[in-house]
């Protein structure tokens, strides 16, 4: 986890950074970079959120991306109502 990152924060900013199936993309350091460990979240309605270059990079990031676009699925076909998945880039440690 970075170092700046602080439990019980309410809100990350990231930077918009286009769309993946039709969801917006934001990029955010406070999730790490895609040359480190890196997370990402998903936030059903809202769009992906994820550390740096993990979208930009093209394919380097795409197991993530596909990854986070999963829950959105999940969320249209089960009607799950999440706030938010916070997911490791190793994808093991999910809230699925």
């Amino acid at each position: 986890m970075p170092a700046d990152f602080k439990v019980g924060e309410k809100t990350i900013t990231g930077k918009y950074v286009g769309q993946f199936e039709g969801q917006n993309v934001f990029e955010s350091s406070k999730l790490g970079n895609i040359d480190n460990d890196f997370r990402g979240f998903t936030v059903p309605e809202r769009g992906i959120i994820v550390a740096e270059g993990v979208f930009t990079s093209g394919k380097n990031g795409m197991a993530m991306m596909q990854h986070e676009f999963g829950h959105i699925l999940q969320y249209r076909n089960r009607c799950i109502c999440l706030l938010a998945c916070y997911c490791t880039r190793k994808f093991n440690k999910c809230c699925f």
